[in-house]
């Protein structure tokens, strides 16, 4: 049996930061990393920027949940740079997300320019 995709919540203030200005698709802006989902704090180390785009196309996936966009969090270590990718929807009044699959360019040297646009996926997004 497929496995379900799992959605966590974000609320209040970082939801509101997440979802402002998301009137672009394709379109990417930085967020203010005092915005990045709680999930993350203590989980995940070296972040240090967050980016959100607004899906080029709007897909419904099997749940019946709509993907509004992605985000990605950059994070550094000594040597290589990182970045992990979400997808994330509204409902109702919460915005959930989750993790997507790693791809091209996951890691680069650091110091190595990178447009961050390129590091967005824009669908289609995995369904399970």
């Amino acid at each position: 049996m497929p496995k379900k995709v799992k959605w966590t919540e974000i609320d209040g203030e970082k939801a509101e930061a997440l979802l402002a200005d998301t009137t672009t698709p394709g379109g990417v802006r930085g967020v203010d990393p005092k915005f990045i989902p709680d999930t993350f704090l203590n989980s995940m180390t070296g972040v240090c920027s967050y980016y959100v785009s607004e899906a080029m196309v709007r897909q419904t996936l099997s749940d019946g949940k709509v993907v509004k966009g992605e985000f990605l969090l950059a994070r550094d270590n000594p040597t290589l740079m990182k970045h992990n990718r979400y997808m994330f929807t509204e409902s109702g009044q919460k915005v959930l997300f989750t993790a997507l699959p790693h791809g091209f360019g996951h890691h680069w040297k650091l110091g190595k320019p990178v447009e961050v646009s390129s590091l967005f996926h824009h669908g289609p997004y995995p369904d399970k």
